[in-house]
């Protein structure tokens, strides 16, 4: 959904470049959080890795700024599938109810996306064997026909297609257009640490070192992922063409044999590739606010959990609830959806690779992952995050938009102030899951 932006911005030489720095860091990031996960292999992730290493309140600013991103995400999910069926079946739109942010919002659209929630709502409220069942099936389907796609793009494709690979069509500098795609990593490798969020839940026969290291092994697929769309997509059709874009990944198939089916199933895979990362964020949003409850952050209502699934039962129905109003506001709020993520969870990862060189320092002796290269790689993740954070503050957006941002940010921190001066004193006696043995 972003490819079209990429392209025109970097080209594709730079697209791929800023693919590979930005996954480059992310495997960085992503090494602190294995580092940290095997030393507090519980619930709550940043929260929990926060709270142990800096403080409570140190603790609730991280899970704070996690669930703001968490929350945010879910509306773009929302609201982007919404979309994709209006594209794969205009009709389905219906009548258009209201207009916001300059664009319209049609009834067939917006129950597709609320009938996502609720389903999404009903799977986590069960507990985790459902909503992971229903995982695997997404991500196998996905895969299966994302695969069979690009296959025909790189084989009907031409290099020339490729051409220029690193003047883009906007005129403007590619240098600046790796560092605009570097600066969506932090929204683009997002998930990664959902591994950590259940790690409570893991089977008996899984430990907690094969866990973490599926962290980093996740960052890195991703990446390849991405970077097989960019050039397969860049050799269908040329990349100019696709660089004005709304939908670029699916409109690259226009001049592929069997050009009207091979999009239709590509916008299936994108409705079901939604729901997978829709699926996992649901559910770390979920179990932060448990974690924030349990650790005496936010008022003791959040850490509620269902004596017969398990599950964080109003915690599922609060999340479920932002969610459906957020969809209210349709797609014009993508664009500051996705930056507000990206500054919130950039500063996380900063906060985080330094909590884990902290750790480093103060118990030199643990036992169990370590990420390689020692201090001087930890600094590079340090480094690596900040740089991110700086992209993501002066990723470009206007008017309304950039207003909703900053109201989105700040809101959040004034219902945050709130929740913590209203918060339970101590920590909640929560039952936590039976964690399998090392």
């Amino acid at each position: 959904m972003l490819l079209g932006g990429w392209l025109l911005h970097a080209a594709p030489g730079g697209a791929v470049l800023g693919i590979i720095l930005g996954g480059a860091a992310m495997t960085l990031v992503a090494a602190m959080y294995a580092e940290l996960g095997s030393r507090f292999p519980q619930t709550g992730g940043e929260v929990t890795y926060a709270t142990a290493v800096f403080g409570k309140t140190c603790g609730f600013i991280v899970g704070w700024l996690l669930t703001l991103a968490c929350l945010s995400a879910l509306i773009f999910e929302g609201v982007a599938l919404g979309w994709i069926f209006e594209v794969l079946w205009p009709p389905i739109t219906g009548p258009i109810l209201y207009e916001n942010f300059g664009e319209k919002i049609g009834l067939g659209g917006l129950l597709i996306s609320l009938t996502g929630c609720a389903t999404i709502a009903f799977l986590n409220y069960r507990g985790a064997r459902s909503f992971i069942r229903f995982q695997n099936i997404l991500t196998t389907t996905f895969l299966l026909i994302v695969f069979v796609i690009v296959g025909f793009e790189l084989y009907f494709g031409s290099n020339r297609n490729l051409q220029p690979l690193w003047r883009p069509s906007g005129g403007g500098s590619w240098l600046v257009g790796v560092a605009w795609v570097f600066g969506n990593a932090p929204m683009m490798f997002n998930s990664f640490q959902s591994v950590l969020q259940a790690i409570e839940e893991r089977t008996r026969t899984l430990s907690k070192e094969v866990v973490v290291r599926l962290c980093i092994l996740s960052v890195l697929l991703v990446m390849i992922f991405y970077l097989v769309i960019v050039v397969a997509a860049a050799r269908a059709t040329p990349w100019a063409v696709l660089a004005s874009s709304d939908l670029a990944a699916a409109d690259a198939l226009i001049h592929l044999p069997w050009a009207r089916t091979l999009e239709t199933v590509f916008l299936i895979a994108l409705a079901a590739s939604l729901l997978k990362s829709w699926n996992p964020v649901f559910m770390s949003t979920v179990r932060l606010l448990l974690a924030q409850a349990r650790e005496g952050m936010i008022p003791a209502y959040f850490g509620s959990v269902s004596p017969r699934t398990g599950a964080p039962d109003k915690g599922v129905i609060i999340v479920a609830i932002f969610n459906f109003v957020g969809i209210f506001l349709g797609k014009g709020v993508l664009l500051p959806t996705v930056n507000a993520i990206s500054i919130a969870i950039a500063l996380i990862y900063v906060l985080i690779c330094t909590a884990a060189l902290v750790m480093r320092k103060r118990d030199p002796n643990h036992i169990g992952f370590r990420a390689p290269g020692g201090f001087a790689v930890g600094c590079l993740a340090v480094a690596a995050a900040l740089g991110m954070t700086v992209f993501a503050l002066i990723q470009p957006a206007q008017g309304r938009a950039d207003a909703f941002k900053w109201a989105l940010l700040l809101s959040w921190a004034l219902l945050g102030l709130s929740l913590y001066r209203l918060r339970n004193r101590r920590p909640l006696s929560v039952p936590r899951a039976t964690a399998a043995p090392d």
